[in-house]
């Protein structure tokens, strides 16, 4: 009988999160790249669009934030962000291409993927960039780039060697930097989630004045997340770690209570996500249990906040608290 033994990783090896960060960062210090920019190389292969999307009737940007808001749930903030563009500008080409084209798009499952950063830097024309990618990295004719994008062979010759001159993408050069840059993350045994989860948990939080009493916690969190923060529902079950229907009917039944967004306060405490993401956890008392460990705060300041009685704020610790001991 064959026993596969499975390379601890470093957290499993003793290393805490705070030192795996440090190393990281002295990974970005060398190749002088931002947390941001490093974010961007971990995600990377998650966030592509299908070639097909790219018809005639529409622009390269239409085709691309039509796409990425109908059939990925992303909201026009979140796309302006990836897309490194302007929020009227995207909500323009939304706007335009719903005009143009009502119906949603038919996609292959034998789509060539085209990577989001390709269109990421604002002075790149997009179907320039988009040509570059197909012709440089791809390895594509001209003819059966104009096959894809629903253009005439002389209109991508024209496009790619006017965006060859102009020389913006840098393509070649970024993709060696983010294998260099893997290649020695890997050193930790690591997932791109784990090191997601390391670099950026601090700015995953909740404000605390969110949940209020007609809402569990779940359904605060899931409507906080979805309306105030504009993720996706999917993304949602990904950061709680949460089934993907148990997330839709938390902020279905959220809508239904309370159809109006929530009032944040400046000075509010801040829950991280990470509190919620162990799925084994009653929601209630993991939330009790980081504000009376971590926050220090008493019963009764507890029960404020989350707009129980004081009673039920001390058997829900009580709870949490022989559970966490369990483990």
């Amino acid at each position: 009988m064959f026993v596969v033994v499975r390379k601890k990783n470093s957290l499993e090896r003793g290393l805490s999160s705070s030192d795996v960060s440090q190393k990281i960062l002295q990974v970005l210090q060398k190749y002088k790249l931002s947390k941001t920019e490093l974010q961007q190389i971990l995600s990377s292969p998650e966030e592509a669009v299908p070639a097909s999307i790219f018809i005639s009737s529409l622009t390269v940007l239409e085709s691309t934030v039509k796409y990425l808001r109908e059939e990925k749930g992303y909201s026009l903030h979140r796309i302006a962000e990836i897309l490194g563009r302007d929020e009227k500008n995207i909500w323009h080409s939304y706007h335009n291409a719903q005009k143009k084209m009502p119906s949603r798009f038919w996609v292959k499952d034998s789509d060539i993927l085209v990577p989001l950063k390709v269109f990421s830097e604002r002075k790149k024309a997009p179907l320039g960039a988009i040509v570059l990618y197909l012709k440089e990295q791809k390895q594509l004719s001209f003819h059966r780039i104009a096959k894809i994008l629903e253009r005439n062979d002389r209109t991508i010759w024209t496009t790619y060697t006017r965006a060859k001159k102009e020389n913006h993408l840098g393509i070649s050069n970024t993709e060696s930097i983010s294998q260099k840059i893997l290649q020695e993350l890997q050193k930790y045994k690591l997932s791109k989630t784990e090191l997601q989860q390391i670099l950026f948990s601090p700015e995953e939080a909740v404000p605390a004045s969110i949940f209020i009493s007609s809402l569990t916690v779940l359904e605060s969190t899931v409507k906080y997340l979805r309306e105030e923060k504009g993720y996706s529902l999917h993304h949602i079950a990904e950061i709680l770690e949460r089934d993907e229907k148990n997330i839709w009917h938390s902020y279905h039944n959220a809508q239904k209570k309370m159809p109006s967004r929530f009032w944040v306060k400046d000075s509010d405490i801040l829950v991280p996500l990470k509190v919620f993401s162990e799925r084994k956890k009653a929601p209630l008392g993991a939330i009790v249990l980081y504000l009376k460990e971590q926050k220090q705060l008493s019963f009764h300041r507890i029960a404020k906040i989350l707009e129980r009685n004081d009673r039920t704020i001390w058997t829900t610790y009580t709870r949490a608290k022989k559970e966490h001991e369990k483990k």
